[in-house]
């Protein structure tokens, strides 16, 4: 059993050289740039509990549909394969659509997967957007008919353009 008189000099140690966390300098260092490969993640959840979770494959879609659209960076089909992870939120419970997008390392995302704190704490990039509800919701309905009960409004394009504007 280590005692506090052999303990004082490791806090000493310490106390001149201290612990340095390695997360802040991976995230300084870390550029997007054309040609990576995205890992795109979208799910559903009524709580800040992401191990309660469902896949929201349609968002997971259109979101990769987007990167495709914009040609900056190619689709990985496995988180190892990836330099990003690009993570999409569908807060279900919502009334007003409300979605939350985290560019994450894959590290990060392994790590932190079910910690959205943890996660918005290490995203290289995040940005969050809601669908209008309301007048325009009740137009689209009446012009899109009986197909207007299937249509669920995403924010996830308008994410996918603005993390592709802010990044490059």
């Amino acid at each position: 059993m280590l005692t506090p008189v052999v303990l004082a000099p490791v806090f000493a140690l310490l106390a001149v050289f201290p612990v340095q966390q390695s997360a802040p300098s991976v995230l300084n260092k870390f550029k997007f740039s054309a040609g990576q490969s995205v890992y795109v993640v979208a799910v559903r959840t009524t709580s800040r509990d992401l191990s309660l979770t469902r896949a929201d494959l349609e968002l997971e879609r259109l979101a990769k549909n987007e990167f495709k659209k914009a040609k900056k960076f190619k689709i990985a089909s496995a988180l190892k394969d990836s330099d990003f992870v690009f993570f999409v939120l569908y807060d279900s419970g919502s009334s007003r659509v409300d979605q939350l997008a985290l560019a994450v390392l894959p590290a990060d995302y392994g790590q932190h997967g079910a910690n959205l704190d943890a996660m918005r704490t290490v995203a290289l990039w995040q940005g969050d957007g809601h669908y209008k509800v309301g007048r325009d919701a009740a137009l689209v309905g009446a012009t899109m008919g009986l197909s207007a009960l299937f249509h669920r409004p995403s924010v996830v394009r308008d994410l996918v353009k603005q993390f592709h504007k802010d990044v490059f």
